[in-house]
C-alpha cells in the first residue's frame, strides 16, 4: 500500500505545509508547484510590478493584433448578467461619480419613488426581464446629482431647464423639485 503525500515543503517560506496550500502544475514531479499560492502570488505581484514596461508592451501588441478576438469576448462578456453589472457601476462612476451602493441608498431615501411625479418604479421593465433603473437627475452646470426621476419627468425637467414653456402646474412641481432637492 502506497501512502499519500499530506504536505510538501515551500521552496519560498521554508516550511512544510499541506498540499491543499499548492497551485497545481503538470510539468513538476508530484504536479504541484515549488511555491504555495501564498510565496506565488508575491513573487509574481514583485516580478509584475518589477518588469512594467515589458507587461505593458506584450499587452500593447497582442491586443493589437487581436482586435477583432477581444471586441467578440466583450460582447458575449456584456451580455452576461455580471458584465451588465460591471457596466452599470462603470457608468455610475464615470458619469456621475456614484456607487450602486450610494444610487441604493438614494432609492431608498426616495421611497423608490420619481423625485417629481413620485411614480414608484417597477422591480421589472415592461420590454425585458431586466430591472428599469430611474434616471439620475444632476445639474447640467455643476455637475451635482439632485436626485432619482423616471425617464419621463427627466426629459421634461431637461427641457424646462432649456426654456421650453410648460403648464403652470407643471412649472410649480419642477420649481418645487429644483428649490427643495430629493
Amino acid at each position: 500500500m502506497v501512502a499519500k503525500i499530506k504536505t510538501k515543503w515551500c521552496t519560498g517560506c521554508e516550511r512544510d505545509l499541506p498540499i491543499d496550500e499548492f497551485g497545481k502544475c503538470q510539468p513538476k514531479s508530484g504536479g504541484l508547484q515549488s511555491q504555495c499560492k501564498k510565496c506565488a502570488s508575491q513573487y509574481k505581484q514583485e516580478w509584475y510590478l518589477k518588469n512594467w514596461d515589458k507587461v505593458q508592451r506584450r499587452s500593447k501588441k497582442y491586443n493589437k493584433g487581436n482586435k477583432k478576438k477581444l471586441a467578440s469576448y466583450k460582447q458575449q462578456y456584456q451580455k452576461t448578467t455580471q458584465g451588465k453589472k460591471v457596466d452599470r457601476r462603470g457608468h455610475l462612476k464615470y458619469q456621475y461619480g456614484l456607487t450602486p451602493e450610494y444610487y441604493q441608498q438614494m432609492y431608498v431615501e426616495q421611497n423608490g419613488c420619481c423625485g417629481i411625479c413620485g411614480e414608484h418604479r417597477a422591480e421589472k421593465d415592461y420590454r425585458s426581464e431586466e430591472k428599469r433603473h430611474f434616471d439620475i437627475d444632476h445639474d447640467p452646470n455643476t455637475g451635482e446629482v439632485r436626485g432619482l426621476l423616471c425617464w419621463g419627468c427627466n426629459m421634461l425637467l431637461g427641457r424646462y431647464e432649456n426654456g421650453c414653456n410648460f403648464k403652470k402646474e407643471l412649472v410649480d412641481q419642477f420649481e418645487e423639485y429644483l428649490a427643495v432637492g430629493v
